[in-house]
């Protein structure tokens, strides 16, 4: 048996949108971020999901939110009663970028 890992980023963001660092900033995803994660969801919901694991960033959790939808939960951060759940894990937040926060790349 073999394991398959799937890593996906989160969809555009405001801030990426723009061409800034977000880091520990949380900004919402753009309309066109949230079809990212829509498009993924529809392309890959056949797949054999047993597990997601996201940051616990609302941008990653909105674009996880499509294929759990899609696979047949509706919670993000608990594992009762579905065989697919994300969950969240602090140690997958992103790095400060001090003074670059919002600024240019």
């Amino acid at each position: 048996m073999s394991l398959k890992l799937y890593f996906i980023r989160h969809g555009e963001t405001t801030y990426s949108k723009t061409g800034g660092y977000c880091g520990i900033l949380d900004p919402e995803l753009t309309p066109e971020g949230l079809e990212m994660a829509e498009q993924f969801a529809k392309t890959h919901r056949s797949l054999n999901w047993t597990a997601a694991y996201v940051s616990p960033m609302k941008r990653t959790i909105a674009t996880a939110k499509p294929l759990c939808d899609a696979v047949g939960t509706d919670r993000i951060d608990s594992k009762e009663n579905f065989s697919f759940y994300p969950l969240k894990i602090g140690g997958l937040k992103p790095q400060f970028f001090g003074n670059w926060e919002l600024g240019d790349k």
